[in-house]
């Protein structure tokens, strides 16, 4: 399973470009008040941004593979670049859905008026959810997928992102199911695919997270035509230089975006989690 697919992927031709998705649109801002609810078109303009990655070898490097190991350098390194696009296509995804996951966790934070006078003398990322088992872990991430389902009435979310470290945790828990026996993950993506949560939530880890990384991101999937996030992509092509010494240098270049729609951001939420005990001074002054 390919985590770029969390995002609707779309193709464009062109530079600058409009994309129409359809949103709800109600008479009234507050939800207990709503007389009428419909479908609404609405649009986000978007501009390509250009990308470029590239490898420098030897021709005598080119030459002993050749004949050591009867390998084509050439075909090596853009199989090589290739993976390393899919990477940073997943990091830009990933750090997409991270920033607007913030926005609803200092949200959170800062209704409780404890909780903001606190954070005067306090650094958000004491803030952290301190579980005790693998129960109560997948236990917080199922209620905060409920909590997206109420925020964006468009279903609860249905993927998370976590550090090894926390994985470990998930798996251990009776709720998560293993990915189909069998099943390899497409490419060197470096987000992978591991199986379920009570077979509704769908678990990817980051293998380049840091082993400090205490944050576990949940989402709602992008459905085409709704409001979320989009990955665009444009134009690919590859650059071929070789110097007056015959060392060649191949760069692959591309065009891309990763864009959200207005008001996506209540379909992302994040958890800051710590695997250590309470400590006394946070239960003296209520911090969870």
């Amino acid at each position: 399973m390919n985590f770029l697919n969390t995002a609707v992927v779309k193709e464009s031709s062109e530079p600058v470009g409009v994309l129409n998705y359809l949103d709800l649109d109600s008479t009234e801002s507050d939800l207990d008040k709503i007389s009428d609810l419909g479908l609404k078109v609405k649009t986000k303009m978007f501009q390509l941004e250009t990308f470029s990655i590239s490898s420098k070898f030897h021709k005598e490097l080119k030459k002993d593979l050749k004949f050591l190991h009867g390998m084509d350098l050439n075909e090596m390194i853009q199989s090589t670049l290739n993976n390393e696009v899919n990477v940073q296509n997943n990091n830009l995804l990933r750090n997409k859905y991270f920033s607007l996951g913030e926005i609803n966790r200092k949200k959170e934070l800062r209704k409780s008026s404890w909780y903001r006078f606190l954070l005067r003398f306090i650094p958000e990322s004491h803030f952290s959810f301190h579980f005790d088992s693998a129960d109560s872990l997948t236990s917080k991430i199922l209620t905060k997928s409920n909590h997206i389902g109420v925020r964006s009435r468009r279903g609860n979310g249905d993927f998370i992102i976590c550090p090894p470290k926390y994985s470990t945790y998930i798996m251990e828990s009776p709720s998560f199911v293993y990915k189909e026996i069998g099943k390899i993950s497409e490419g060197i993506n470096h987000v992978d695919f591991i199986g379920t949560i009570s077979d509704k939530i769908q678990v990817f880890v980051d293998r380049n997270a840091s082993f400090s990384e205490d944050r576990i991101l949940i989402g709602k999937r992008t459905v085409e035509s709704n409001p979320g996030v989009y990955f665009i992509s444009g134009n690919k092509s590859t650059e071929e230089f070789t110097d007056t010494y015959g060392d060649k240098k191949i760069t692959l270049l591309r065009r891309q975006a990763v864009i959200n729609t207005e008001g996506c951001e209540g379909q992302f939420d994040v958890i800051r989690v710590s695997d250590s005990k309470r400590p006394f001074w946070k239960k003296l002054l209520g911090i969870r």
